[in-house]
């Protein structure tokens, strides 16, 4: 899962502690937005330890946007979250991701990880075709 990498468990474990609020929490802000642009630059600092594409990344742009369009008029939100489902339906796959990428998730978005992205996917197809390849060669 997108957790496979030690330095990505590090670099996300530091983030969490010291950068990550609850999901639905607005530290001290007074507005959605407010609290959506300091979680945008928390974001950015973790995704500059982060090696793209990265699961957990993904997940919380996705969960990032949606709280953004729910600061927007009703029917401009409406407009963008019918959007973002074609944005998650380009993103994420029909499988579900690993139990470890599901917990991890848990933590940091604010909606339940049902879906893996097709990039994690792929890489979990790349692994059992080498290890079938690797049995065919021996």
């Amino acid at each position: 899962g997108a957790l496979d990498d030690p330095l990505a468990s590090l670099a996300l474990e530091d983030w969490h502690k010291t950068h990550c609020e609850r999901p639905g929490q607005h530290a001290d802000f007074d507005s959605k937005l407010l609290s959506c642009e300091a979680r945008l630059l928390k974001l950015d600092l973790l995704s500059q330890r982060l090696p793209p594409p990265n699961t957990v990344v993904t997940a919380v742009v996705c969960d990032l946007l949606n709280k953004v369009f729910e600061t927007l008029h009703p029917s401009v939100h409406q407009v963008c979250a019918r959007l973002m489902r074609f944005i998650e339906g380009a993103i994420y796959s029909d499988e579900p991701p690993s139990a470890s990428d599901q917990e991890q998730l848990r933590h940091v978005t604010s909606r339940p990880a049902d879906r893996a992205p097709f990039f994690t996917v792929m890489r979990r197809h790349h692994v059992v075709l080498e290890r079938l390849e690797d049995r065919c060669q021996v």
